[in-house]
């Protein structure tokens, strides 16, 4: 539902005011909003949301202040500081509090000098502006006159409603130069605008304009203005049917938004804090997230815009970003932090998350000869700690990049013959781990994943009271399992029970608690691995790890006419098909085959 602004009618106590005596920035504020509120306290509630939570009066908006600085407020708090600290630490709409903090700020200042005014306008607001409770601003007749020269200039159609349901096209600079001299004449807010119908406007040039939704019980609501000349004779083109609605278009609030931008950029109003925007709906359905929000960058206790990202990353970003969960993805982010010092030849700083920078680093892995999908990976690390920045309110400034493109890569599975000469390598491996011969290791351990298709972390950390020997069930609880919300289940064949039953057994013996434990860290576990495949005769690289083998579990299941997808617990059926689905063993009927015959001597069947 758009935001409705508050009807402009003053109350006497905020028009005509001069300084109030005894009034100081140490006075109470609750004693002040009483006196100089009281109308609004007693009959008035802020605009809000149709689907948020109720209302909220004055009074609550005092409470929650006084909470957040743990004493009572008083005038002297209503500062940018306050401000900006209450949005960083309390969980609030930024949006819908500031328009009850400024307005209550702008009325303070008329009453207390001392107290410095605001410098900058709230985002969000729409046009007109409505950054006071008591009467929304209006344009400046300047910046009037842009908008409308930038509307003639403005290119493309709109899709235009009609009353029997059908469509007419209509050039968007009629459009956008009608709305634009209504809105600013009448400060009506979008969702009115739209509802005005041509049998709205009288013969004498007097718009009628209907009562509000939520206020449609109210016959005061109802308002007629009358329009000029100039104001006619911009909305004549859209004027047909009394009962059509000249401003109703085919085209969604959040296109319109868009649309809107545009056109102040070719008026060169376009600010940087967001404050020319259309009037649209402020609650969560429609809001654009990605329209930067004006406010001052949040001190934080040690760090500024010069302090080293690194150690803003150690201090703030790693404890609170609770998607990094493991040490090896913190490693991650230290190395893209390290790769970045590289690429500006200097310590990054806050103040360097900025969208050239980030790319910066992009060209610099490019020309390091890394692989794409390691470039992807640079930006995304890059992109989500200015992320978490502009979410904290560290940088006021928007941080947008298109995604980084990779080529597509056609997973690759084990063929069967190529199995089998695994199998049979483990029997050719030397030595013992912990007790159990090597042989006899990595056997039981590639039954286990020809039987799962586990993963090979979760695999290494499997215990020993996991595997039910008598049944043959393993259960692996999520916390073993990556990204550690989900459970996995498997029932192991009678031969696989027969090779994991003496490890299991070994563990148990010598107070073990994981069943495949690897005398050794990831890089030595890799490196057998990489002799096993040497002496089944396989290629040995980064492609034919255990995880190749992961694929062609998924592969022979998908053939056999299984779910690749929930063996392997996957959400997402896409990503099966993308990333384990083997195409050269999975294969769809190929369209050619569907051709007719045009030579006479194809072989009946179709093509070979």
């Amino acid at each position: 539902m758009p935001m409705r602004s508050i009807p402009p009618t003053k109350p006497a106590s905020l028009t005509r005011r001069s300084p109030s005596p005894g009034k100081s920035s140490e006075s109470p504020l609750q004693e002040f909003m009483a006196a100089e509120f009281a109308p609004y306290i007693a009959e008035r509630k802020l605009p809000a949301p149709k689907h948020g939570p109720k209302p909220c009066r004055y009074s609550g908006f005092l409470d929650r202040l006084a909470r957040f600085l743990k004493r009572p407020v008083v005038i002297g708090d209503l500062t940018q500081d306050t401000f900006n600290g209450y949005c960083r630490d309390v969980r609030v709409d930024p949006w819908r509090f500031s328009r009850i903090f400024h307005a209550v700020w702008d009325a303070a200042v008329k009453h207390v000098p001392e107290l410095p005014k605001r410098t900058h306008r709230v985002a969000g607001s729409g046009v007109p502006f409505a950054t006071a409770l008591h009467g929304p601003c209006k344009w400046t007749k300047q910046e009037t006159q842009k908008l409308l020269d930038a509307a003639e200039r403005v290119g493309g159609w709109f899709r235009r409603r009609m009353p029997d349901g059908s469509t007419t096209r209509i050039p968007r600079a009629v459009w956008f130069a009608a709305y634009v001299r209504i809105a600013r004449l009448t400060e009506l807010p979008w969702v009115r605008i739209e509802a005005i119908r041509n049998g709205d406007i009288t013969p004498a040039g007097t718009l009628a304009a209907r009562p509000g939704r939520r206020h449609a019980h109210k016959p005061d609501d109802a308002k007629a203005f009358p329009l000029g000349s100039k104001t006619l004779k911009a909305i004549e083109p859209l004027r047909g049917e009394p009962d059509a609605r000249p401003f109703a278009i085919v085209a969604g609030r959040d296109l319109l938004r868009v649309y809107f931008r545009h056109l102040c950029r070719v008026a060169k109003l376009e600010k940087s804090g967001g404050e020319y925007q259309l009037i649209m709906g402020n609650h969560r359905g429609t809001k654009n997230p990605g329209e930067p929000i004006a406010f001052e960058p949040a001190p934080l206790e040690g760090f500024g815009l010069d302090s080293p990202l690194a150690d803003f990353c150690e201090r703030y970003l790693f404890p609170q970003n609770l998607r990094i969960k493991t040490e090896a993805t913190r490693n991650s982010y230290r190395i893209t932090l390290k790769q970045w010092n590289e690429a500006l030849g200097r310590t990054v700083k806050l103040r360097d998350v900025t969208v050239d920078n980030i790319v910066r680093l992009v060209r610099y892995a490019e020309s390091q000869g890394m692989a794409p999908h390691t470039c992807e990976q640079k930006q995304n690390v890059a992109v989500a700690i200015a992320n978490f920045c502009t979410r904290r309110r560290i940088i006021n400034w928007p941080v947008e990049l298109t995604r980084y493109q990779t080529p597509e890569v056609h997973p690759d599975s084990w063929a069967l013959s190529e199995m089998e000469s695994l199998f049979k390598a483990c029997s050719k491996m030397p030595g013992s781990y912990l007790g159990v011969p090597a042989p006899q290791w990595w056997r039981a351990i590639h039954l286990f994943w020809w039987d799962c298709g586990e993963r090979t972390g979760a695999t290494l950390s499997i215990e020993a009271d996991w595997i039910n020997l008598e049944t043959g069930v393993v259960a692996i609880p999520a916390a073993a399992r990556k990204g550690r919300h989900k459970a996995a289940c498997y029932e192991l064949k009678p031969q696989t029970i027969a090779s994991v039953r003496p490890l299991v057994e070994a563990a148990r013996a010598s107070g073990r608690k994981l069943v495949f434990e690897f005398p050794g860290s990831a890089g030595s576990f890799y490196h057998h691995y990489g002799k096993l495949l040497k002496l089944a005769g396989l290629p040995n690289n980064r492609r034919t790890k255990p995880q190749k083998l992961r694929r062609t579990y998924a592969t022979f299941i998908e053939k056999a006419g299984g779910s690749a997808t929930e063996a392997l617990g996957h959400t997402s059926r896409r990503t099966t098909l993308e990333s384990y689905i083997d195409p050269r063993i999975v294969r769809k009927p190929a369209a050619n085959l569907l051709l007719p015959d045009i030579t006479g001597d194809e072989p009946e069947g179709g093509a070979a």
